[in-house]
């Protein structure tokens, strides 16, 4: 699992490199957000994958439509939200990104729905590991405290 900082972001919610991440600690549905960027995040470490994302804007649109699927899978599973609101949303936030000029929102959320099922299992499969990031880090130290 990438190596998780928390720190308040100017903007956005969170970054990732190749194994790191950087939460916002006001980021919503925490647990939604760092499963996006972990994915990415450990999808970068591959060298292959690496230099696609850097050379090549269709390799980081599917990285994008993946992790932001992965995000979709965990707000329904962990948070209730319900997935066609969310996927919209993330859609949405997506048209705004480079990599996805001239694609139109319904575009983007039927790619989404394209990889709901890998999305899922990827979920399941690290599914322990999402749950330890429900609430943002500052509450969880101040409940230690």
């Amino acid at each position: 699992m990438p190596l998780t900082f928390t720190r308040p972001l100017k903007r956005g919610n969170a970054r990732n490199w190749p194994g790191v991440i950087v939460m916002d600690p006001d980021a919503p549905l925490p647990a939604a957000v760092w499963a996006q960027e972990c994915y990415e995040a450990e999808w970068k470490l591959n060298p292959v994958n690496m230099l696609s994302v850097a050379f090549s804007r269709s390799a980081r649109r599917e990285m994008e439509i993946m992790g932001h699927e992965i995000e979709v899978q965990v707000a329904v599973r962990l948070y209730g939200r319900r997935a066609g609101i969310y996927r919209t949303e993330e859609a949405r936030a997506l048209t705004a990104y480079p990599e996805f000029k001239g694609w139109t929102q319904a575009r983007i959320e039927a790619a989404m729905i394209g990889k709901r099922g890998e999305a899922a299992r990827w979920v399941e499969q690290n599914l322990e590991t999402i749950r330890r990031h429900l609430e943002p880090k500052r509450a969880r130290a101040g409940a230690r405290g």
